[in-house]
This record gives C-alpha cells, structure tokens and sequence, in this order.
C-alpha cells in the first residue's frame, strides 16, 4: 500500500510538472521578428493583450496547444506540438490567431506538424524613446549685438530774449535796423542748446544667432555673450 502511495505522488508530480512547463511564445512576424506574447495558460481573447490576430510565428517550449481564429476557443482551431513554427501560412493561421489554451482543457481537431526551425534569436528590447518637447529644451544662443536704446534726446535746445545795445550789433539777430541805431535797446530771441547728460537705456534691442538665423528681442537689462532660448528659439524668461 505505502508503495502505490508513492508510485500515485510521483504520478501526480509528473504531471503538475509537466503542465507547468508548458508554455508558448508568439511572434508578430514571421520568422521569430517583431513583438512576442507567451502564454503559460488559457487566454481566451487575445485582444486583451493587443495581440489578436497579430501572430504569424511561435515556439512552443512545452506542452500542446490548441490555437483558434477566433476569440473564446470559437471557429477554426489547430493543435501545435513542441516545436518551433515559422510561419503559420501553410495551416491557414497567420495573423489569425484570437484565443489559445492547453491542449489538455481542448478538443483536439487538427494536429499541426511541428515544423524544424532555427532558435528565435534573443532581441535586446529597443529604450524607451521620451519625447521632450521644443519650448521644455534649453540652449544658449550667442549674442551677435546689444543697442542701447533712449526715447529721449541727450541734447536740449531753447529759445531767450535778451536786450542788447548797439554795440552787440554783430552778433544779434535784429528785426529792425533803425531801433540799434538810434541806441535804444530791443528784446532779441537767441536760441541756446545744451547736452543733458544720458540717463539708463529704456531697452536693448539685442541681436542673437539661433541655428543659423538671426532673430531680436528687446531686454530690460544689458545682456552677457550667451541668452537661454527653448528649441524654438524664443528667449526664456
């Protein structure tokens, strides 16, 4: 009796084994290419994992496995055998694949010839591709030329009356000749001008080179050799 106990546990050994070996890769392109999906079980639609009529090759590691055209074990079903399979053209299947489950929860209907392939060979992931957007990049654009720009003159001209006599005759501007003769004095406008000292600029007109073009901004303050733009080329900040 203790004998046949243990002959029925390593029976029941075999089995669990064997059935958590069976397993499954699919291929999105022939030949072991492209995206791949394996299955250590039932999936009854594959569209759950984006992979629903997406399968034209497999390599199928352990176990038999019942695969249909169709979502839930429905329409058209093949059995494949361990092996590898290059392409499913030849049994009608590629890119027709919707559900796949063991073949021990499966009726059988049609058994596939496993087909003799070379190893799919082991594709590195491609890195994850992150998309950083022109205004959120950084570069520093050389300042080709900074002006400093006044709304306002730096030289102020006016206008005074002054008496003169006839002495002063030369150098006056006079709208009667008789009046300076006779020595009466007369009120005579001269114009005098004067430099006001500069005060800060209103702005700078600034000139930079971003990738070959030339483009201008007004600034508050007196920019240095380089200015901060985003990949569009505008100034930041």
């Amino acid at each position: 009796m203790r004998m046949e106990w243990k002959t029925l546990l390593a029976a029941a050994g075999l089995l669990v084994a064997t059935q958590a070996a069976a397993q499954i890769t699919f291929y999105e392109a022939e030949g072991f290419r492209g995206r791949a999906l394996t299955a250590e079980g039932t999936i009854p639609d594959m569209h759950r994992f984006g992979f629903n009529d997406r399968a034209a090759s497999a390599v199928v590691a352990g176990g038999r496995w019942e695969v249909c055209d169709d979502a839930f074990f429905a329409g058209r079903c093949v059995v494949l055998s361990p092996g590898s399979y290059g392409t499913f053209a030849g049994m009608n299947m590629n890119y027709r694949i919707a559900s796949v489950r063991p073949v021990g929860e499966a009726v059988v209907q049609y058994q596939a010839p496993a087909v003799v392939a070379p190893a799919p060979a082991v594709v590195a992931p491609a890195p994850a591709v992150t998309y950083v957007r022109p205004e959120d990049q950084r570069f520093d654009a050389r300042v080709i030329s900074a002006r400093a720009v006044f709304t306002a003159s730096g030289r102020q001209c006016w206008v005074e009356p002054e008496q003169i006599g006839p002495l002063e005759l030369p150098g006056a501007i006079i709208a009667g000749v008789g009046d300076l003769l006779t020595g009466r004095q007369r009120a005579t406008y001269f114009e005098h001008c004067a430099t006001v000292p500069a005060g800060r600029p209103d702005y700078w007109d600034v000139a930079y080179e971003f990738r070959g073009t030339e483009r201008h901004v007004q600034l508050r303050v007196q920019p240095g050799p380089t200015i901060a733009v985003n990949g569009n080329g505008d100034m930041i900040g």
